[in-house]
């Protein structure tokens, strides 16, 4: 009965037209309402399976914990391993910034090696 409220509340009813409706008073589904947190959150659907799942992401950490390749950790995930990679990628250039730090080579030679800054 709440799970339909919801749902005509999601297709436009007005509160009380949605209590009527699934046999409540009105008082009763904002009750409802305000118990779920007075907002209506869309039903978003399944999610794509292209996408990651956290579980996905957990498991991908383990790997990487285990010293598996990417392949390896890819094929125990079901997904490919560009889309682990791309993780992977993206992961490292959000939590490491480098920067090119001269450092000297031997006496009056310089070369340039990444630092962690």
């Amino acid at each position: 009965m709440k799970k339909r409220y919801f749902e005509l509340l999601r297709e436009g009813y007005k509160g009380a037209a949605a209590a009527r409706v699934v046999g409540v008073s009105a008082s009763c589904g904002s009750n409802w309402f305000i118990e779920a947190g007075s907002m209506i959150v869309p039903d978003t659907g399944p999610i794509s399976p292209r996408f990651l799942t956290q579980n996905d992401r957990i498991a991908i950490a383990d790997g990487l914990q285990a010293k598996q390749t990417v392949q390896e950790i890819a094929a125990s995930i079901g997904k490919s391993f560009q889309t682990v990679n791309q993780l992977l990628k993206a992961e490292h250039c959000r939590t490491r910034v480098h920067a090119a730090v001269p450092v000297p080579a031997s006496e009056g030679e310089w070369e340039v090696s990444l630092a962690e800054a």
